[in-house]
């Protein structure tokens, strides 16, 4: 088999989408610690990777548009004139991507709000809202070409589209702040977990039971905080955990223990 990416389902040639229509996975690993004050291409690729989890066939949508998005990039970088087809694609892409993002953060909000009550934890009150680049009331694919094409002439000028979904954010307030002020690293990392557990309940209210795959989910996290962690992913049927102090375990109940040691996997 030649070099480059290939995905195999029972023994045969998949798609990407076939691959998470069968097995959906919600992971946490250190590239995910700046997703609560991080730039916001994180956030959207969190809400992304989580429509997408729900409903494979998005994945054609988001690349729709990003394929869209690229040959208007060229278009506007060599000043040729031919970009309201491409603005056409867009919003057709763009007012699908919107709606679900915002239904989507909607239930992460409110969902992440029970995840924290049966966490135990002392928190203060999260709130997650989505900050589409286009604000309109009505979401429709004839307001969102109304707004692109107004930019036109700005676009131009700067030779870069300057609206849509690709510029997208979340924002997220810790006790009705910023948490960028406010939480501690602590908090982020409890708050993260916290978000990764909210995405699997929402998960298995459509019967798609995910796996979980959290790294190091112990730094930064005392005794206390971590028990309550592992405690709200107690109903999941597989949650893969790695640390490297042995002393984590002993807050895990039934949890079966492998060491890598020298790059070798086995029992311990």
């Amino acid at each position: 088999m030649s070099g480059g990416r290939h995905r195999r389902l029972n023994d045969k040639t998949a798609s990407l989408v076939e691959h998470l229509r069968v097995l959906p996975v919600v992971a946490w690993t250190d590239a995910d610690r700046d997703l609560l004050t991080g730039p916001p291409t994180l956030r959207r690729r969190f809400i992304d990777q989580g429509i997408v989890a729900e409903k494979s066939a998005t994945l054609e949508t988001l690349a729709r548009y990003r394929q869209a998005l690229a040959s208007k990039r060229i278009l506007l970088m060599e000043r040729r004139q031919a970009i309201g087809a491409w603005n056409e694609v867009l919003a057709a892409a763009a007012s699908e991507i919107m709606r679900l993002r915002r239904d989507y953060v909607e239930r992460v909000s409110t969902e992440f709000a029970a995840v924290v009550s049966s966490s135990g934890l002392s928190l203060p009150q999260v709130e997650l809202r989505y900050r589409p680049s286009i604000e309109i009331e009505e979401i429709s694919r004839e307001r969102v070409l109304e707004t692109i094409d107004s930019f036109e002439r700005r676009e131009r000028d700067k030779k870069r589209p300057l609206v849509g979904p690709h510029l997208d954010d979340v924002e997220i307030l810790f006790g009705g702040r910023g948490i960028r002020r406010v939480g501690s690293a602590g908090e982020r990392k409890v708050l993260g977990l916290l978000l990764a557990a909210t995405r699997g309940r929402l998960l298995r209210a459509v019967k798609r039971d995910p796996i979980y795959l959290l790294d190091d989910a112990d730094t930064e996290l005392d005794r206390g905080r971590l028990e309550a962690v592992f405690g709200v992913f107690g109903e999941a049927k597989q949650v893969l955990v790695s640390s490297n102090r042995a002393e984590v375990w002993g807050m895990a109940d039934g949890a079966i223990r492998w060491r890598l040691e020298e790059g070798n996997l086995g029992p311990g």
